[in-house]
């Protein structure tokens, strides 16, 4: 039988056994939040990684269904468990990016380096910021939640104001496939992996995130857009699968900070 937390149905020792050919010797949790967990699966004489997470909450399964680069490290299987999806990597064993010694800008070159490969891929995303009008569906889309987690209509209709005069800069950038959680613990050995959420945007963005997401500040154009894509996704998260009170307010404390940071009357 599969193993069931709150969130999530895990894959059993058995569900692996009739995926992998041999038996499980043991199991070690490496990383887990209510969303998704990470295990390090050791069966017969090799070593594996076991990713589950919710379905609805990424596109990681559909993203390996349709993408073949030879930069990515694919799943040697992928399959439904519950309303989860399993996907198995082999196990890398490359050291983690450091880039805690990195200014801004080196960061900002090292996102670019890694995302560069993926850039013009047509692959499946999980937001889109591709365009004016879908980046209006995007906050549509948060409103009420920012609204019922009390964020008054002035500030509402300012965000919203303040992400349109701001896309003549934004979409003058190339859009493009874009990683959306890129941090130095997502690069094993040179790999980018947990392509969980790929957003289509401008490029821009991925280099902003990778900095908002190494907890340094950011500003302008693409600080703020970076901040509401993190909005984005806790609002989104707390509306459809995650309805915990500190998920609402980090909605809110994004989305304000997103209308603190972009430029007004552009």
């Amino acid at each position: 039988m599969s193993m069931k937390t709150e969130y999530l149905t895990i894959p059993d020792d058995g569900e692996l056994k009739s995926v992998l050919g041999a038996d499980v010797l043991a199991r070690e949790t490496v990383h887990e939040w209510q969303l998704s967990r990470v295990e390090k699966i050791t069966a017969g004489r090799d070593v594996f990684i076991l990713k589950t997470q919710l379905a609805a909450a990424s596109v990681e399964r559909a993203f390996f269904e349709n993408v073949d680069h030879p930069l990515l490290c694919r799943p040697i299987a992928a399959f439904p468990s519950g309303d989860c999806d399993a996907l198995l990597f082999p196990l890398l064993t490359g050291e983690p990016d450091d880039w805690t010694s990195m200014t801004d800008e080196e960061i900002r070159r090292r996102a670019r380096e890694l995302t560069a490969p993926f850039f013009s891929l047509d692959a499946p995303h999980y937001f889109d910021y591709s365009s004016p009008a879908a980046l209006n569906i995007a906050f549509a889309s948060v409103r009420n939640v920012l609204k019922d987690a009390g964020m008054g209509e002035d500030e509402l209709e300012a965000l919203g104001s303040a992400l349109r005069e701001n896309c003549g800069a934004f979409f003058e950038e190339q859009v493009g496939l874009l990683h959306g959680d890129l941090t130095e613990g997502n690069v094993l050995g040179g790999i980018l992996i947990d392509w969980q959420r790929p957003i289509l945007g401008p490029r821009p963005l991925d280099e902003e995130l990778a900095l908002l997401l190494s907890r340094r500040a950011v500003t302008g154009v693409f600080g703020g857009l970076a901040h509401f894509a993190l909005c984005h996704w806790f609002a989104h998260a707390y509306a459809h699968f995650l309805r915990v009170p500190f998920v609402c307010a980090m909605a809110v404390r994004f989305a304000r900070e997103s209308l603190k940071i972009l430029p007004k009357g552009v």
